[in-house]
């Protein structure tokens, strides 16, 4: 039986590789392969760094370095269509279970907003080198190995004029009183610019509400039922990216 490949994040990738040697003598990586991964000499490893990725075969795997060959070097290809998803600042443990399933599920970009609504401390305790971690972690897991950009975050109103939404073909808020996903699921297509948007825990005011139906975003409702914030994310995401894969597998047939 064929072994599992791992995907490692491996920062500035390019610079570790000489002669189409990947070389490593970061501790902590060292650490993972060895005592996490459990990977030994003759084993493959897909390394990245969100811009390129190689395909290497060990030769040697010591608690003090990494040495493999490789075999392929490529520059990643970012998932089409473009997705941007406006994520509103929630609660820390949501906000990061959000994070890692737009990574997982192959979001671009993440724009975190503020609104009437959102915890006032919330902005203050975003913590970027924290949020890069849970992304590297998702996309090593999820094999995605184009890293989704997360911007500034931005107030509502900031958001709304944002270059994000200007650029999209298709705007589309997650809403409980929206139309059903299928409406939705007809509409779209693979060669779109997609923005996504969902609520916080409290939800958008009506005059936000308003605002975004102004802004040409249609809304719709992804379950008979009510989602907490951050499933409303990853179920809304999950559904777009897999029903445009679908799309893609069919045109190539």
């Amino acid at each position: 039986m064929a072994r599992h490949n791992f995907a490692v994040f491996v920062d500035n990738l390019k610079d570790t590789i000489t002669d189409q040697v990947w070389n490593s003598v970061d501790r902590e990586l060292c650490r993972r392969v060895v005592k996490i991964l459990r990977l030994k000499a003759g084993d493959w490893l897909t390394i990245f760094d969100g811009n390129q990725q190689a395909f290497v075969q060990l030769s040697q795997v010591t608690s003090k370095a990494i040495v493999g060959s490789v075999k392929e070097f490529n520059v990643v290809q970012e998932l089409t269509p473009y997705i941007t998803y406006c994520l509103p600042l929630l609660k820390k443990d949501s906000l990061e279970k959000a994070i890692y399933s737009l990574a997982e599920l192959g979001v671009n970009r993440i724009v975190p907003f503020t609104s009437s609504k959102t915890h006032t401390l919330a902005e203050q305790a975003l913590r970027y080198d924290r949020l890069k971690k849970i992304l590297i972690a998702a996309c090593e897991q999820a094999k995605q190995l184009c890293l989704p950009e997360i911007a500034p975050v931005m107030s509502f109103d900031q958001l709304l004029s944002s270059e994000a939404l200007q650029g999209a073909s298709h705007k589309i808020y997650f809403d409980g009183a929206g139309e059903p996903v299928t409406g939705l699921i007809n509409r779209l297509d693979c060669s779109d610019s997609i923005c996504l948007m969902s609520g916080p825990e409290a939800d958008l005011s009506e005059e936000e509400k308003v605002s975004i139906k102004k802004s040409d975003f249609s809304f719709t409702r992804l379950t008979p039922t009510v989602l907490r914030a951050h499933q409303a994310v990853t179920i809304g995401l999950g559904v777009v990216r897999s029903v445009l894969s679908c799309t893609v597998a069919l045109a190539a047939e």
